[in-house]
C-alpha cells in the first residue's frame, strides 16, 4: 500500500513541484543482500544488480527465454513480510533505501477460510509546502500492516508491527539505516510467525477473470468514444455502490459502500481482486485533491454470490481475449 501511495504521489507532484531528491547509499554486506533477496517468494521478483560485462569476446550464448503468459500461473504462494532493498514502506525516507514488503498476497487459504491482506486505508495531507522536499522529509515514517480475515467469523485482525518501537534516528533527524535494518529483519520474523501455517492461493486481479476494471465515471463513455469491445464483464464504482454487470444486459451484483465524498478530483477504482471459489472480492478506491491538498485510499471487501461467480467463470475466457487484444 505504501508504494500505491508513494507512486501516486510521485506522479502528482510531477505536476506541481521538482523533481525529488535520490535517496543515500551505503555500504552492505553482500551475504546479508544475498539472504536478504532470498527471503522475497517468486511473486515479487527483486532488482538485482546486473551481472558485470564479460572481459573477452566470447559467444554470449543463447538469447534469454521470452516474458512468462500475462495470464496468472496456476500454484501456491507463500503470502509473507520480506526484507527488500529497493522501494517497500520505509524505503521512501531520505536516508535508506531498504524497505519491508508484502509479497505473495493478498491470499486465500485453500481451505477457504482465511484472506490476508496488507489494504489499509489510508489518508495523507498536504503540510502547505511547495517542493518536493516538503513531502519527502515528512515525518512520522509510517509501515503498512498485514490483515488476516477470517470468513467463517466474519472478523478481521491486524497483525503486529514490524518495529514495536520508534525508528531510530540520528541526531540529524535522519533514520539510522545500520540499526534500522536488523530492527526490520528480527520484526518481519515476529509478524511472518503470526500468520496461519496453509497453503495458499493468489486472489486474481479482476482483468485475469476476464472483467474490465472500469476506473471512474468517465470511463463508459471512453469505451463508446473509441469502439472498444463492450462483451466483457464490467466492474465499476457508480455512485457509492460498486457495480459487477454486462452492460446492456444484466447487473449481476451491487454492493453499497458509501457515504463517499468526492474532492476536486473524480473517484478512481483502482483495484480489484477476486477469488471465485469463496465469492471474496477486495476492491480499492482512491479519493484526491489537487495540486498541495489530500489524498486517501479506501478498501471495501465482500462477497460475491454464487451466481455472480458463476458468470464470472463463464465469461472469463471471452473476457480474456479481449483484454489480450486490447492490452488493458
Amino acid at each position: 500500500m505504501g508504494r500505491c501511495t508513494a507512486s501516486f504521489l510521485a506522479s502528482l507532484l510531477l505536476g506541481c513541484a521538482a523533481e525529488g531528491p535520490t535517496a543515500l547509499e551505503f555500504e552492505v554486506d553482500e551475504a546479508d543482500r544475498e539472504q536478504a533477496i532470498g527471503w522475497v517468494v517468486p511473486e515479487a521478483e527483486p532488482e538485482r544488480e546486473p551481472a558485470p560485462e564479460p572481459e573477452s569476446h566470447s559467444d554470449p550464448g543463447p538469447p534469454s527465454r521470452p516474458e512468462a503468459s500475462p495470464l496468472p500461473a496456476p500454484g501456491r504462494v507463500r503470502p509473507r513480510l520480506a526484507f527488500v532493498w529497493q522501494w517497500g514502506d520505509f524505503a521512501h525516507a531520505d536516508s535508506c533505501n531498504f524497505g519491508v514488503e508484502f509479497v505473495g498476497g493478498p491470499a486465500v487459504s485453500e481451505d477457504g477460510r482465511y484472506v490476508i491482506h496488507d489494504r489499509q486505508d489510508d489518508f495523507w495531507e498536504s503540510d502547505g509546502g511547495e517542493g518536493w522536499e516538503d513531502y519527502h522529509d515528512q515525518e512520522p515514517v509510517e509501515e503498512g500492516g498485514l490483515a488476516l480475515v477470517d470468513l467463517h467469523t466474519g472478523t478481521t485482525t491486524w497483525l503486529g508491527s514490524v518495529l514495536e518501537s520508534e525508528p531510530p534516528h540520528r541526531a540529524s533527524g535522519h533514520l539510522n539505516c545500520r540499526k534500522l535494518r536488523p530492527l526490520l529483519k528480527e520484526g518481519i520474523e515476529r509478524v511472518n510467525a503470526e500468520i496461519p501455517e496453509t497453503t495458499w492461493r493468489p486472489l486474481a486481479k479482476a482483468s485475469d477473470l476476464g472483467v474490465r476494471v472500469l476506473g471512474d465515471a468517465s470511463a463508459p463513455a471512453e469505451l463508446e468514444r473509441t469502439g472498444a469491445d463492450r462483451t466483457p464483464l464490467e466492474f465499476m464504482l457508480r455512485g457509492e455502490s460498486l457495480v459487477l454487470r454486462r452492460k446492456g444486459v444484466e447487473v449481476l451484483h451491487r454492493e453499497t459502500v458509501g457515504p463517499l465524498e468526492v474532492c476536486n478530483m473524480p473517484l478512481v477504482l483502482t483495484d480489484a481482486r477476486i477469488d471465485l471459489e469463496t465469492g471474496f472480492v477486495l476492491a480499492s478506491v482512491s479519493k484526491s485533491c489537487v495540486c498541495f491538498g489530500s489524498e486517501s485510499l479506501l478498501h471495501f471487501s465482500f462477497t460475491l454470490p454464487e451466481r455472480a461467480r458463476n458468470r464470472i467463470a463463464r465469461h472469463a475466457p471471452s473476457g480474456r481475449a479481449v483484454r489480450d487484444a486490447e492490452r488493458w
